[in-house]
């Protein structure tokens, strides 16, 4: 019964040796295969998004840029009341609307101090919006002081 014992544990060791000695099945090779390709899939498609939004925070940085810019030529100009509009260099659009803006009370019998020294301002509101690209768009406000003539 020991020799048989024997006999059977050299017959399994054998084996093992063979199919360490074989390598990887073609079951084993498909499924690894399939998973690298799940992993690749995923990982570009991360890839591709991250990309896809860089670009989009950059165009907008840029009509941030612009509007900004374009603001401050506009408070620096002292723009009359009215409305404007132009074009950037590189197909961004710009429109802009200047109004003088309204005291909120017309009534108010108390006048504050400070308000004698403002007699000789007009506030101004400057609402400028940057378009680009396909329904892209960026507006910003403005209120500035404009001296009376």
């Amino acid at each position: 019964m020991s020799q048989n014992k024997k006999n059977a544990q050299r017959l399994i060791s054998r084996r093992l040796e063979l199919s360490v000695a074989r390598g990887f099945s073609l079951l084993e090779v498909l499924v690894a295969f399939a998973i690298l390709t799940l992993t690749l899939a995923v990982v570009m498609q991360v890839f591709s998004q991250v990309v896809s939004n860089t670009a989009r925070v950059e165009s907008r940085r840029l009509a941030l840029m612009m509007a900004e810019s374009q603001l401050n030529y506009m408070v620096a100009n002292d723009m009359e009341s009215g409305r404007y509009q132009g074009e950037f260099d590189n197909g961004y659009r710009w429109q802009a609307d200047v109004e003088a803006m309204r005291p909120l009370d017309d009534e108010a019998t108390d006048t504050p101090a400070w308000e004698e020294d403002m007699q000789f301002l007009s506030p101004h509101l400057i609402r400028l919006e940057v378009s680009w690209g396909e329904a892209r768009q960026l507006t910003l406000q403005r209120v500035y002081l404009r001296e009376l003539p």
